[in-house]
């Protein structure tokens, strides 16, 4: 998974805006590829609601490579810290499309989150 951090799009400015919040996805490429880390894995059926909205509607596109992470935000509010999706929507679509029960994703720390984000 180490080279997927240097080959990610780090120039092109990509936002992804959910509800209130927008976060600066080239930033985040950015952090992770200046500082990888270790990938987990998550279960893209527990995003299925919001992926056919967010990740488009249709046949999957076959050029979407379910072995690229999916980045993911860490939030906190109400007490409660849980992570969202801000890159790979796509990704999470196909899968579930698929029966994929499980993806590669690589977390912000809360205050790498914090930095990237805006109105959020």
């Amino acid at each position: 998974m180490g080279s997927v951090f240097t080959d990610w799009d780090t120039t092109t400015e990509e936002w992804f805006s959910f509800l209130a919040g927008s976060w600066d996805v080239r930033e985040a490429k950015r952090i992770l590829a200046k500082k990888p880390r270790k990938g987990v894995t998550f279960n893209p059926a527990d995003w299925r609601e919001f992926a056919g909205n967010i990740g488009g509607e249709g046949p999957a596109d076959e050029k979407v490579n379910l072995d690229v992470p999916v980045v993911f935000i860490t939030r906190k509010s109400d007490g409660k810290t849980w992570n969202l999706p801000i890159d790979g929507w796509n990704r999470i679509r196909k899968a579930n499309l698929q029966g994929v029960l499980e993806l590669p994703a690589v977390v912000l720390t809360l205050t790498e989150s914090r930095k990237i984000a805006r109105g959020a």
